[in-house]
């Protein structure tokens, strides 16, 4: 069977989705969707980078959507759940289903309740699906983790550390995290938001959820790792120990036992902690960005009706 997606939204994740979608078996890529006007009018296979894909970019998603009768649409356009919710309800009345970069929709229910329920309205009355996925979170930070309690008897607490490399990564995120800016510059965009993990906190409810656990409060706090030297460029390989990035812990309050604070630790049984310890020693041969996009293009293929992120 042979499923005919649409890509909406070509960044540098969307153009990796592409590109995957293009190559991969049992997908058809029948359209795609972008505001840039240096892409609209494009054909998709050279904007990414292979052969000519009779596929022209649109910047009209209700034409393409109406004429390319997608089954999904590989949706990667903002972080935001807010900004996309427009896009996202449009491709539901379309009668196509959503596979999302965007991180907001990965576990909204507790973040955004009233948002949540009227996309899930407009998706069931639709009959289509809204995932939202990726590497962190979709992955990562819930979906692994979820995972690696199965040899568990109990769970007392689950403890998440994600390293990231930002100068190594696309110009977008190294703004998320605040790369390159001064101290002063870094608390400013942190108290506007413009610096945060997007999607942590999704991961958090969505592990605690699916755990059985009610948590009663959840701290936040995001401090900059500053620099030791200068750097000419947030790209360069030659850099200082500790190039600037941010570091963010949330912390959920379990109530079971007193309202202990839990942290990202899974605290288990031995086979659950060998199986932490081989997991950490593992190395994965990309960025996010291709892992994202892999993910999302292999979610495609999945037939469930009740598909979501963490189960």
């Amino acid at each position: 069977m042979t499923i005919r997606v649409v890509c909406y939204g070509l960044g540098p994740i969307g153009i990796g989705i592409a590109r995957l979608a293009l190559t991969r078996a049992g997908v058809e890529v029948v359209g795609a969707i972008d505001l840039d006007p240096q892409k609209i009018g494009r054909d998709l296979g050279t904007l990414v980078g292979v052969a000519d894909a009779g596929v022209i970019v649109s910047g009209d998603a209700a034409a393409t959507l109406a004429e390319a009768r997608p089954d999904v649409v590989l949706h990667a356009t903002s972080s935001a759940l807010a900004k996309v919710a427009e896009q996202l309800g449009q491709i539901a009345k379309a009668g196509a289903h959503v596979v999302s970069t965007c991180e907001e929709l990965a576990y909204p229910w507790t973040a955004q309740p009233q948002l949540a329920a009227e996309l899930d309205a407009a998706a069931r009355r639709a009959g289509v699906t809204l995932l939202g996925t990726g590497v962190n979170p979709g992955y990562a930070m819930d979906a692994l983790p979820l995972m690696l309690t199965a040899p568990c008897a109990a769970v007392r607490g689950v403890r998440v550390l994600r390293v990231v490399d930002a100068a190594r990564r696309r110009g977008p995120l190294q703004r998320k995290v605040g790369a390159g800016l001064t101290p002063a510059e870094f608390e400013a965009r942190v108290k506007t938001g413009l610096v945060r993990h997007v999607g942590l906190p999704e991961s958090l409810h969505m592990l605690a959820t699916r755990l059985g656990w009610r948590l009663d409060k959840m701290d936040d706090t995001i401090a900059a790792v500053l620099a030791e030297s200068r750097a000419a460029n947030v790209r360069r390989r030659a850099r200082s120990a500790r190039l600037s990035r941010n570091r963010r812990r949330p912390t959920g309050a379990h109530d079971d036992r007193g309202g202990i604070a839990r942290r990202y630790r899974h605290r288990g049984d031995r086979a659950q902690r060998r199986s932490k310890r081989h997991a950490r020693r593992a190395r994965v041969g990309q960025h996010g960005r291709g892992a994202a996009g892999s993910l999302l293009v292999k979610v495609v293929s999945c037939q469930s009706s009740q598909l979501t992120t963490d189960n």
